[in-house]
């Protein structure tokens, strides 16, 4: 029997005799090129959906929600600002065509109020990231005071976690690949033995902290 194929019947085991839970599976996600990345060295953690855990992620998803409400309000009026000073340069460009000189200090005023309102939408579209950063900082540290149990996958991005509680519960994974991470926060369902979960491109998300 192959070593892969011991640990996972050592798993079985021990999941029978305890009454309690255990999760396996592989990280991975497909590369552009079509080649496999597969997540080696990476934690892997799970968080039981316990009274105390599903109040405080709650609260915690409402109230990143309450504060993106009011950043996206302010984005969209900065967007809305923005679209009416370039209309207006642009519609005084187009009345002065053919006249001289070309620029008026009319014109330089309303191109002064081009910058001005793209400005004010790039800060207010860097809002957004800030309140969705801000807030997953807090999610993350929520994560770990309530995980139920911590592993890391290894150089094939395997992973194996034993003696969950039965029930439900999340799977926590960031993965980062190139200039962006690859987040699950996956539900599952635990239940007495050993059960495979792999996470991949087809699987991933459930992670409501993006704006």
């Amino acid at each position: 029997m192959k070593a892969k194929g011991l640990v996972m019947a050592g798993v079985l085991i021990m999941a029978a005799c305890s009454r309690s839970g255990s999760l396996y599976g592989d990280v991975f996600v497909h590369a552009p090129a079509g080649d496999v990345k597969r997540a080696a060295r990476i934690n892997v953690k799970a968080v039981s959906s316990t009274q105390a855990f599903e109040r405080d992620w709650a609260q915690a998803v409402a109230a990143f929600h309450e504060e993106l409400k009011t950043a996206r309000q302010a984005e969209s009026e900065a967007a809305f600002s923005a679209d009416q000073a370039r209309l207006a340069w642009t519609k005084a460009l187009a009345a002065r065509r053919g006249k001289y000189p070309r620029t008026l200090p009319r014109e330089r005023e309303l191109w002064n109020q081009v910058r001005a309102a793209a400005d004010v939408l790039f800060k207010a579209r860097k809002r957004l990231w800030d309140v969705a950063l801000k807030h997953e900082v807090s999610a993350e540290s929520l994560v770990e005071k309530h995980r139920t149990q911590l592993v890391q996958t290894d150089e094939n991005g395997h992973y194996v976690l034993t003696g969950l509680p039965v029930g439900k519960a999340n799977l926590y994974v960031r993965f980062p690949v190139g200039s962006r991470d690859m987040v699950w926060f996956r539900p599952v369902q635990v239940r007495v033995g050993a059960e495979r979960v792999d996470l991949t491109d087809a699987n991933k998300g459930g992670w409501p902290f993006v704006p």
